[in-house]
């Protein structure tokens, strides 16, 4: 399924059967274009009634092209007319008092919305979010957030059991070395070696995948 194949049925998906509050979060690798290309084909009115945030986010300074919101802007985010809720602050802040007040800020957007959406990619090593195989947020039983330190970045991530509210999440896949780590989603694996499984415990998941890497 093509980007753009991908990002109109997400936005359909979203106009069909998110008409109250809705929570939308975003990740960084390939599904960023896919989920800001899908912002752009919303009206106005659904656009109104979001707020769009992160699954997860590197912990680095706000500028720094290893953030995902950044990525995210790079593609046009920053040009919506729609309610945004970052994890990084411009002021410099502890990882984690920067952690605490994502949790208390993704916990009252999640109060407030009717519907959850997720769209997520995926790594070579299944990893998805900010949750990495046998990670301490693989592991974790913390409800919304959790931070902690990888051998590449300091991550900030929407936990295992945060998967439980999220009403639909979409998977976006793209390129040969992707697809094994998308066919393995057909097997029934340990989700703290193999997070992406994390996706069966939504209440509706799909995995949109591109064999053409772009």
């Amino acid at each position: 399924m093509t980007i753009f194949q991908s990002s109109r049925h997400i936005a359909d998906t979203i106009i069909r059967n998110c008409t109250g509050n809705t929570l939308l979060l975003l990740s960084g690798g390939s599904s960023a274009k896919v989920a800001v290309k899908a912002l752009q084909l919303l009206p106005q009115e659904t656009l109104n009634n979001m707020t769009v945030s992160l699954s997860d986010e590197r912990f680095v300074d706000t500028s720094s092209p290893d953030s995902n919101w950044n990525l995210l802007e790079s593609f046009g985010l920053n040009d919506i007319s729609v309610k945004k809720l970052t994890v990084l602050k411009t002021q410099p802040s502890s990882r984690e008092t920067t952690t605490a007040d994502f949790t208390q800020a993704l916990a009252s957007a999640q109060s407030e919305a009717d519907c959850i959406v997720a769209i997520l990619g995926i790594g070579t090593d299944n990893h998805t979010a900010g949750i990495l195989p046998n990670s301490v947020a693989a592991h974790s039983s913390s409800p919304i957030v959790i931070d902690y330190e990888t051998d590449s970045f300091e991550r900030i991530t929407i936990t295992p059991t945060f998967f439980e509210n999220i009403d639909y999440a979409y998977l976006y896949a793209e390129g040969p070395d992707k697809k094994p780590a998308v066919e393995l989603l057909n097997s029934e694996l340990d989700p703290i070696a193999y997070p992406a499984q994390l996706l069966k415990k939504t209440k509706s998941w799909e995995v949109l995948y591109n064999e053409e890497a772009l």
